[in-house]
């Protein structure tokens, strides 16, 4: 099996029968393009089934191994207790059930944090993704969860065995929500909600998903990771 990019085209020239340096078949021009879009297609889960009469199209679902996957836990949102300035270090509120290092929102803005002590976020970052508007006391903060940078624009959110597909790269990125109506409860079409945001000046992709949930109620994140793209350096 190949193991690095020389053994890639170096097989695939041997399977042609061709010398590494055909005009043909150039290298950087046929071989590497082509590479990189099987590869893509792979991790797009775009692949043919050739063993089938006629070949089937294999769709994401059918390669589980290479999807990647991680767990979320609903926070219940809750006001500030104090205004949260520009240049702020902390943010104070009930905040037990969040997570103890990560990313919260607070009025569209995405806050980053180190530190939580149960009554304040600590170690609001001062320089990337920090507090950027004055919020007044009792806005709601919500957490929301850091997409991996090498997730595939596709993701899946799982909940109670319901499963919704989000293309999170479908809108332009002006920083703000996204906001996406999720069908499960047959009781309240608008029982729960999945929301994007995006900074445009980082390129992160924040994850946040509300409703009248318990606690404990956990979703599954699914995600192909994006191809890397080959060349010859």
């Amino acid at each position: 099996m190949a193991n690095t990019l020389q053994d890639i085209y170096n097989q695939v020239y041997y399977m042609m029968g061709e010398p590494t340096d055909s005009q043909t078949f150039d290298l950087n021009l046929y071989v590497i393009p082509t590479i990189n879009q099987i590869h893509s297609a792979v991790c797009k889960g775009i692949v043919v089934d050739e063993t089938t009469n006629p070949p089937r199209t294999i769709k994401a679902g059918d390669l589980r191994f290479i999807m990647k996957q991680q767990f979320i836990t609903n926070v219940p949102s809750v006001p500030t207790t104090t205004s949260t300035n520009i240049g702020d270090v902390v943010i104070n509120g009930q905040f037990t059930n969040f997570m103890a290092a990560g990313y919260v929102v607070i009025n569209g803005n995405v806050i980053q944090y180190t530190g939580n002590t149960g009554t304040q976020l600590t170690g609001v970052s001062l320089t990337t993704v920090m507090i950027e508007a004055n919020h007044p006391a009792g806005s709601i903060v919500k957490q929301v969860w850091l997409l991996p940078a090498n997730a595939n624009q596709t993701i899946e959110v799982e909940y109670a065995n319901s499963t919704l597909t989000y293309n999170v790269n479908q809108y332009p990125y002006y920083n703000n929500m996204i906001e996406y109506v999720d069908y499960r409860s047959p009781k309240d079409l608008y029982y729960y909600y999945s929301y994007i945001y995006d900074n445009s000046e980082t390129g992160n992709r924040y994850l946040f998903i509300n409703g009248y949930n318990a606690p404990q109620d956990r979703f599954i994140v699914r995600y192909m990771d994006s191809s890397t793209v080959l060349n010859t350096a």
